[in-house]
Parts: structure tokens; sequence; C-alpha cells
């Protein structure tokens, strides 16, 4: 828990070969998988931009790929799909319930710490 946000610190590798370090943030209300915000737009083709959902404030489009490996402390995910996003400020991302549905979530903001159990 970072600032009272359910922060995991996360290294991922994309299909394009791209390696990342970023904060994924716990985001319960999401079917997606993984959702990367980024300011690097060599990371985006813009042809391939699609819908990859719909949030609060509407229509969510960017591009669909697989991360190959995710590793988020001492948990590994293999080729999960991934959505990312072109943004003007952040270089984040969030996890969502499509790979957070195997899990249960432990949040403890008291504690300042957050745990994944798996079901």
């Amino acid at each position: 828990i970072e600032n009272t946000k359910p922060i995991i610190d996360s290294k991922i590798l994309l299909e394009s070969g791209f390696n990342l370090s970023t904060n994924l943030m716990i985001d319960t209300g999401s079917q997606l998988s993984i959702l990367l915000k980024t300011t690097n737009e060599s990371l985006l083709n813009p042809r391939l931009s699609e819908e990859l959902g719909v949030g609060m404030s509407g229509s969510i489009k960017g591009i669909k790929t697989i991360s190959q490996i995710i590793y988020l402390a001492g948990i590994n995910f293999n080729n999960q799909p991934t959505g990312i996003i072109l943004s003007a400020w952040h270089n984040y991302g969030s996890i969502g319930m499509g790979l957070l549905k195997e899990y249960t979530i432990i949040l403890n903001y008291a504690g300042a710490y957050a745990c994944l159990k798996k079901l």
C-alpha cells in the first residue's frame, strides 16, 4: 500500500521484447488482466488501436498485446492479455480481475501491505 493505493511492484516482458518495471494498482473493478498506461508512444501502434473496455469515463481505447512474463513479488504469470493506452502523464498500470479472480486479495491499509493468496 503506497499513499493509500494498493500498489504492487512488477516486472513485465511484452511480446514485442520490451521490458517494463512498473507499479500495478490492484483494480477489482476491471475485467482486464493487465492495463498499462504509458507516455512512451513507441509501445503503441495507432493503426491497431481498438476498444479495450468501458470505464467510468467511457470507452477505453488502446492496443491489445500479450505479456509473456509478469513477475509480482514471487508470483509469475505467463502469456497474459494486456492492454496498453497512451497517457500524457503516467507510466503505471493496473492488475484486474482477469488475473486476480484466482486469488484471495488481502489489503491491509493499517499495516500498509497487500497480499495475494492462491484459491
